[in-house]
């Protein structure tokens, strides 16, 4: 998964010093740096999905496996995750989750590092594809035209609770699948939130159901735009 497509400054050599910059892979681990002067690229270790070094290629950097996160490795081989140390050679944290997340308070990234990454030393976090952010896109798009069609017809009826509810349901289920979950997942979400919009559309009434179904697609939408947002921050911030 190398040329990932962002790159940071590494480190400066030499009397003369210069620029040199991270070259990352989809994961956000260091997989070689490139000269701001001459651009020579200087490969770095290639590593496996826990984060083993593959071969004997070193950089003169603490950054590496995850970098991008800023998560150094120390002398001893471990890496520093903020909340706790985490062993590649194990692929387990050597410390419980403090937040006791999940069923097992060792495992590190839900035992899926290939779709996950950890930022905190805590919690799991999804990571955002090119296609999971087109779902989130859609998810975004039905959001804010449920927003639109909400201000543009403003009456009750059961066209306007139609359409309430079928861009609420596309919006669930393109956030769904944007945060990761099977089309199986997203579908027997989506269902469940369509269930309940109908039923909260008979108890309370047209008029307020569709401005419920309405409020739940503007919701989701803004939950797609946080997720974005989240992830860009999380990874700037702490380089």
């Amino acid at each position: 998964m190398t040329g990932y497509a962002n790159s940071y400054p590494a480190f400066a050599d030499g009397p003369r010093a210069h620029t040199s910059w991270y070259v990352y892979d989809g994961l956000g681990s260091v997989v070689g740096t490139v000269d701001g002067k001459s651009l020579a690229y200087t490969p770095g270790p290639k590593r496996d999905v826990y984060g083993n070094p593959r071969d004997s290629a070193t950089l003169p950097t603490p950054n590496g496996f995850v970098g991008a996160l800023g998560h150094p490795t120390d002398l001893t081989g471990l890496i520093y995750m903020r909340a706790r140390y985490y062993d590649p050679q194990t692929g387990r944290f050597i410390s419980e989750d403090p937040q006791q997340n999940d069923n097992n308070f060792f495992v590190y990234a839900g035992n899926d590092p290939v779709n996950n990454i950890d930022s905190s030393g805590c919690r799991k976090k999804r990571i955002i594809t090119p296609t999971s952010m087109e779902w989130q896109a859609l998810a975004i798009t039905a959001g804010l035209m449920a927003c639109l069609m909400c201000y543009f017809q403003r009456g009750s009826g059961p066209i306007n609770l139609g359409l309430a509810i079928a861009f609420g349901e596309e919006s669930v289920f393109c956030y769904a699948m944007a945060s990761g979950k099977t089309p199986e997942e997203a579908a027997s979400f989506s269902a469940f939130s369509l269930v309940a919009e109908v039923c909260a559309s008979v108890l309370v009434g047209e008029d307020l159901g569709t401005k419920v179904a309405w409020g739940g697609a503007a919701a989701f939408a803004c939950m797609a735009i946080a997720a974005c947002a989240n992830y860009d921050f999380d990874i700037i911030a702490n380089l």
